[in-house]
């Protein structure tokens, strides 16, 4: 069983990836290729509906493994990027025993995906909007979920 996990802000990371997504949906291939993952991973195929909840709830594991491979297409190495912040984050806050992910998570959100943007090179709103789905996922289906899906897409690599 699977320590709790420190508490988000959903409503503040559903608007980051609002943001991204009205920002970024004109702009290129690799931007399109970002937001149509978040959008995958969130809400499923255009049509499809879920009652409550995400999408990715149907099938985390399988959802978190597409989001990597959406991410790998849109640029090479951003889905490590990305989860990898995420997670330690994630187990930072487990091992101090913290009930929240960060003091301020809007901070936090600001400054990962800032780091985010210009490690991948890539817009900051996106690069933010990317963070906040990986943190609402880690969120919802637990860290596990998320390192396997690095750890398949990894050895898949090779």
């Amino acid at each position: 069983m699977e320590t709790p996990r420190a508490a988000v802000n959903k409503e503040l990371l559903r608007e980051c990836v609002l943001k991204a997504y009205h920002e970024n949906r004109s702009r290129g291939k690799e931007a399109k290729r970002a937001l149509d993952g978040i959008r995958q991973f969130l809400s499923g195929a255009p049509g499809g509906v879920v009652a409550r909840g995400y999408w990715f709830e149907q099938d985390p594991a399988s959802s978190a493994k597409s989001l990597v491979v959406d991410l790998e297409a849109a640029k090479q190495g951003l889905a490590a990027l990305v989860f990898e912040t995420v997670l330690a984050q994630f187990a930072k806050a487990r091992q101090e025993g913290a009930t929240e992910l960060a003091l301020n998570l809007s901070v936090f959100l600001s400054s990962v995906g800032g780091a985010v943007a210009v490690k991948a090179d890539i817009d900051e709103a996106l690069a933010c909007g990317l963070v906040a789905t990986v943190m609402i996922g880690v969120s919802v289906a637990g860290e596990s979920t998320f390192n396997t899906a690095l750890e398949e897409a990894a050895g898949s690599k090779d």
